[in-house]
C-alpha cells in the first residue's frame, strides 16, 4: 500500500500527510558517507555539547554557553573558540514561550512582591510594609502580610512586566490564589490594570473578589489596548499589572494567602501555565521541551572545513520554522552552522538535497518541532 504523500508550502511548516518521520531520520542522508554534519538537536542529555571549544566541560544547563557541538552523524563537528561569540543553551516548551512574566511563581523570588522589580510602581501605589514567605512549593508561596497603618494598599504579584502593546491587542493574566486567613481587613480583591511607561493608567481593568476558600485559578482580563500612547516610533509600551487591592480600617491587620503561578500572555483566553525561570529556561507541564541554541546576533558555530564543493544546508528554529538551502565550501573556510536566532537543529551534507530529501527533512522536523 502507498502512504499518503505530504504537501509543503515554501519555506514554512509541513501542511499535510507525508514521509513517516518514524521511518526516516537525517542520518539516512549520510548513508553513503558524504562529508558534513548533523547535530541531532541540542538536548544536553545526549552528551554532545561542551562549554569550551576543546570539549573538556559538558554544557548541561540553560543559559550556559556552547563552544562545541559534536556531530551525531557526519564527518565534522562545529565549534567556537571565542567565548563572546558562543551561542547559549536554552529550552522552551514545544510551540514556544507564551508567558512574558520575567520570572513566574511568586515563590521563586519573594522580591517579586512589591516595588522591587524593574519599572517604578504608579504614583501612590504601595505594597504592605510587612510580609513573610512561610512556605514555597511548585511555584506557589504561602505569604503572610501584616501592617499597622490604615488605608488602601496594593500588592503586585509579579512586578511591572513591560510589553510592546499595539492598538487592539488583547492580553490576559492568570495566577493561582487562595485566601487562608484575614484579620481586620475590610476588602480583599484582585485587580488588573495597565499603564504607559512614564504615563497614566490606560484602563482600570477588572476587579475580582479573592476566593475565600478552595484553591482557584484566577483569571483577569482580557486587557485590550485601545489607544496609541507611548514613545514615538516604537508603539505603546505598557506595564500590565495584576495586583491584590485591600483596605484596612484598623491599624493592626494581617492576612495570609497562597499565591503564585503568575502568567501574562498576548491572547484573548488563558492557556496552560508556563514556568519561566529565565528567558532561556521556560517549561510547561505535559508539553515536551525543545532544547535549542540562542544567538544574540553576534554568535556563530563553525564547522571544521569540509572538502570543496556544494553542500545542502537546512535548519529549523524552536517554533518549527524551516529553511532548506545550499552553501558552497572552498575547502578551507569554515561554514557557519548557526543560522537562526533560536536554532533547534541543522544539517550540512555534501551535495545539494533532492526534492525527495527536502520533503523528508521537513516532515521529520515538523513532527518534532512544529506546534
Amino acid at each position: 500500500m502507498f502512504k499518503p504523500f505530504r504537501a509543503f508550502s515554501g519555506a514554512g511548516k509541513a501542511v499535510a500527510g507525508g514521509p513517516d518521520p518514524e521511518t526516516f531520520t537525517p542520518s539516512h542522508l549520510f548513508a553513503a558517507g558524504p562529508a558534513g554534519h548533523w547535530q541531532g538537536g541540542h538536548d544536553p542529555a545526549a552528551g554532545r555539547l561542551s562549554l569550551d571549544s576543546a570539549g573538556t566541560v559538558p554544557a548541561i544547563l540553560p543559559d550556559q554557553p556552547v563552544g562545541l557541538v559534536r556531530r551525531l552523524v557526519g564527518s565534522v563537528n562545529a565549534s567556537q573558540a571565542t567565548a563572546l561569540s558562543r551561542p547559549t543553551l536554552a529550552r522552551w516548551p514545544k510551540g514556544g514561550r507564551r508567558n512574558v512574566v520575567p520570572a513566574s511563581g511568586v515563590g521563586a523570588a519573594p522580591g517579586l512582591i512589591g516595588s522591587g522589580q524593574p519599572g517604578a510602581l504608579p504614583t501612590g501605589w504601595t505594597s504592605s510594609a510587612g510580609r513573610e514567605v512561610i512556605a514555597v512549593e511548585d511555584d506557589i508561596s504561602v505569604i503572610r502580610f501584616s501592617g499597622t497603618t490604615t488605608g488602601a494598599f496594593f500588592i503586585n504579584l509579579h512586578g511591572n512586566t513591560s510589553v510592546a502593546a499595539s492598538d487592539g491587542q488583547a492580553w490576559v493574566s492568570s495566577f493561582d490564589c487562595e485566601l487562608l486567613d484575614a484579620r481586620n481587613v475590610q476588602q480583599l480583591a484582585i485587580q488588573q490594570s495597565s499603564r504607559v511607561a512614564g504615563g497614566g493608567n490606560k484602563s482600570g481593568g477588572m476587579v475580582t473578589p479573592l476566593p475565600s476558600s478552595g484553591r482557584s485559578r484566577v483569571i483577569t482580563g482580557p486587557e485590550t489596548f485601545l489607544d496609541s500612547q507611548g514613545p514615538v516610533g516604537s508603539g505603546p509600551v505598557a506595564h500590565i499589572l495584576t495586583y491584590l487591592r485591600f483596605t484596612a480600617a484598623t491599624a493592626d491587620w494581617s492576612f495570609t494567602i497562597r499565591a503564585g503561578k503568575v502568567q501574562i500572555e498576548k491572547a484573548p483566553l488563558v492557556s496552560p501555565y508556563q514556568h519561566v525561570a529565565a528567558a532561556n529556561d521556560v517549561t510547561e507541564t505535559g508539553n515536551p521541551e525543545v532544547w535549542y541554541l540562542w544567538s544574540d546576533g553576534g554568535d556563530s558555530l563553525d564547522a571544521t572545513p569540509v572538502p570543496a564543493g556544494t553542500y545542502g544546508l537546512a535548519w529549523v528554529d524552536v517554533l518549527g520554522e524551516m529553511t532548506v538551502s545550499s552553501v558552497t565550501s572552498d575547502g578551507t573556510t569554515p561554514v557557519d552552522l548557526l543560522r537562526a536566532e533560536r536554532q533547534a537543529d541543522v544539517i550540512l551534507r555534501q551535495g545539494t538535497f533532492t526534492s525527495a530529501e527536502e520533503a523528508q527533512i521537513r516532515s521529520y522536523w515538523a513532527g518534532r518541532y512544529a506546534a
